[in-house]
């Protein structure tokens, strides 16, 4: 593993999905570069809590979660991290969801299927604050 140098600063993501399979592609597709760390959770409640452990940079969230939508859970985080930046991710293009995120707080909306190369690119774009969204490419 190449770990960053000093001057590197590190990101930390929170990803948030309920299907175990998504979220650890994910997770080990983040920590293959030397400036991303992650972070999961498999529910709502438990990305709120983790939000409150770890106050990780981006937090990449599932729209439709078992226990919560991501609407629901924007706001939840938001209530307690106003700085938060969560982007939204679905496997699927739902314009009033997203828009309804968006209005919520969310900082932007990633489509599951948009090629892996680009999720780096788009966790750094949110880190500092940028609105970001793909819908697949």
């Amino acid at each position: 593993m190449d770990y960053p140098s000093s001057s590197t600063s590190i990101t930390c993501v929170l990803v948030v999905d309920d299907d175990e399979s998504m979220r650890d592609a994910l997770c080990e597709l983040l920590e293959t570069k030397p400036d991303l760390i992650a972070a999961k959770a498999a529910s709502g409640a438990e990305a709120i809590r983790m939000v409150d452990l770890v106050h990780p940079n981006v937090i990449l969230l599932d729209m439709s979660l078992h226990d919560m939508n991501g609407i629901q859970v924007t706001r939840e985080i938001l209530a307690r991290q106003p700085s938060a930046n969560i982007v939204l991710c679905s496997g699927f293009s739902a314009g009033y969801s997203v828009a309804e995120g968006l209005r919520a707080g969310a900082l932007g909306y990633i489509r599951k299927d948009t090629l892996v190369d680009h999720w780096p690119a788009l966790i750094h774009e949110a880190s500092a604050g940028r609105f970001t969204m793909l819908n697949s490419l």
